[in-house]
């Protein structure tokens, strides 16, 4: 467990991470609500989801679709 703080930083870190791998695809479960913000980039779909009383979502990032080669 973090603190507030290092969950910010981890979030920003999460973004930059994934921001150059353009095809592939993320989801991330959590209950913060500032997420977006944090990672930097708007969800492509976000669900609400319920653990017993505990509000979380999961945000969902679609990579870009590749196209295939057939030999």
């Amino acid at each position: 467990m973090l603190d507030d703080k290092a969950v910010d930083i981890l979030y920003n870190e999460m973004g930059e991470t994934f921001a150059p791998l353009k095809t592939w695809s993320q989801f991330i479960l959590t209950n913060d609500a500032d997420f977006e913000q944090k990672f930097g980039r708007k969800a492509d779909k976000k669900r609400k989801l319920y653990n017993g009383s505990l509000k979380v979502d999961l945000y969902q990032f679609y990579g870009q679709r590749v196209k295939r080669v057939l030999r």
